[in-house]
Protein backbone atom coordinates (compact mmCIF):
# COMPACT_ATOMS: atom_id res chain seq x y z
CA UNK A 1 0.00 0.00 0.00
CA UNK A 2 0.74 3.37 -0.82
CA UNK A 3 1.79 5.62 1.62
CA UNK A 4 -1.00 8.18 -0.06
CA UNK A 5 -2.93 5.32 0.25
CA UNK A 6 -2.73 5.35 3.86
CA UNK A 7 -4.18 8.83 4.41
CA UNK A 8 -7.62 7.48 3.62
CA UNK A 9 -7.64 6.47 7.00
CA UNK A 10 -7.42 9.59 8.67
CA UNK A 11 -10.14 12.27 9.43
CA UNK A 12 -11.11 15.11 7.24
CA UNK A 13 -9.25 17.50 9.34
CA UNK A 14 -6.04 15.32 9.87
CA UNK A 15 -5.47 14.90 5.65
CA UNK A 16 -5.79 18.55 5.42
CA UNK A 17 -3.57 19.57 8.04
CA UNK A 18 -0.61 17.30 6.79
CA UNK A 19 -1.89 17.81 3.08
CA UNK A 20 -1.76 22.05 3.57
CA UNK A 21 1.27 21.64 5.65
CA UNK A 22 3.55 19.41 3.74
CA UNK A 23 2.33 19.70 0.31
CA UNK A 24 1.19 23.45 0.30
CA UNK A 25 4.12 24.92 2.90
CA UNK A 26 1.68 26.57 4.82
CA UNK A 27 2.37 27.04 8.64
CA UNK A 28 0.35 25.87 11.38
CA UNK A 29 -0.90 29.34 11.92
CA UNK A 30 -2.29 29.62 8.31
CA UNK A 31 -3.64 26.27 8.71
CA UNK A 32 -5.73 27.59 11.74
CA UNK A 33 -6.80 30.36 10.36
CA UNK A 34 -7.88 28.62 6.64
CA UNK A 35 -9.55 25.89 9.00
CA UNK A 36 -10.86 28.02 11.62
CA UNK A 37 -9.18 26.56 14.42
CA UNK A 38 -6.51 27.66 16.98
CA UNK A 39 -2.43 26.73 16.09
CA UNK A 40 -2.65 24.59 19.39
CA UNK A 41 -5.94 22.44 17.81
CA UNK A 42 -3.82 22.09 14.61
CA UNK A 43 -0.37 21.17 16.44
CA UNK A 44 -2.44 18.72 17.67
CA UNK A 45 -3.84 17.01 14.82
CA UNK A 46 -0.79 17.13 13.37
CA UNK A 47 0.76 14.98 16.01
CA UNK A 48 -2.53 12.65 15.70
CA UNK A 49 -2.24 12.30 12.03
CA UNK A 50 1.45 11.33 12.08
CA UNK A 51 1.22 8.84 14.89
CA UNK A 52 -2.38 7.18 13.29
CA UNK A 53 0.32 7.01 9.75
CA UNK A 54 3.41 5.64 12.31
CA UNK A 55 0.68 2.91 13.44
CA UNK A 56 -0.43 1.96 9.62
CA UNK A 57 2.76 1.64 8.36
CA UNK A 58 3.60 -0.63 10.69
CA UNK A 59 1.31 -3.14 10.20
CA UNK A 60 2.33 -2.82 6.05
CA UNK A 61 4.86 -5.71 5.00
CA UNK A 62 8.13 -3.46 4.47
CA UNK A 63 8.36 -3.74 0.87
CA UNK A 64 4.77 -2.92 0.03
CA UNK A 65 4.54 0.54 1.96
CA UNK A 66 6.41 2.50 -1.19
CA UNK A 67 5.39 0.84 -3.97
Amino acid sequence: MRLHGLLKHLTAREESVLRLHYLQGWSFKEIGQDLGITKGRVSQLHGQALERLRQLLAQVPRHDAFL
